[in-house]
């Protein structure tokens, strides 16, 4: 999808969203099985615990304004699936914005290659920059990681304790 095309589905699809209460977390036109979907993330606005984050009915409220608005806007040509979903606890990290949002937050990051022999850092999420994010891996340890080096990375959850870990 070109930045003009998502830039004018989230001008459609945001204000929307907001209504709710709610906050667009991911906007993405992918293909499933080979059919193009119409992803879009929302979740609620700070930090929240399992109950407390999009409810069920939420999305499909949201999941019908709006199909209505593309119904009449017609952004996409030709057939589609729209998703409306929570992005979830153990989220996906793809945009700058995910990791300021999930900063504190216990992470998991997957990289290209190795920095110090490590093709995966696990720690704590402490800074966001423009190029890179740091992690503290153990005791105040801090590890640099640019996003060019970072393949997959989402967010952990310590469903044991029932919290982020």
């Amino acid at each position: 999808m070109s930045m003009d095309h998502e830039n004018r589905l989230t001008s459609l699809v945001e204000p929307l969203v907001h209504e709710m209460g709610l906050e667009l977390y991911e906007l993405a036109l992918t293909n499933r099985r080979g059919h193009p979907v119409l992803l879009v993330q929302v979740d609620r606005p700070g930090k929240n615990t399992p109950g407390e984050g999009v409810s069920l009915t939420e999305l499909v409220n949201l999941n019908r304004e709006i199909s209505a608005l593309l119904d009449i806007e017609e952004p996409i040509a030709g057939r589609y699936r729209l998703d409306v979903e929570s992005p979830g606890i153990e989220r996906q990290l793809k945009r700058k914005r995910h990791y300021e949002y999930s900063l504190g937050d216990r992470v998991r990051l997957v990289l290209f290659d190795p920095i110090e022999s490590q093709s995966v850092i696990e720690g704590a999420l402490r800074t966001v920059g423009d190029d890179q994010v740091g992690v503290e891996v153990k005791d105040g340890e801090m590890v640099e990681v640019p996003y060019t080096s970072i393949k997959d990375a989402r967010t952990l959850y310590d469903w044991q304790a029932g919290k982020k870990r």
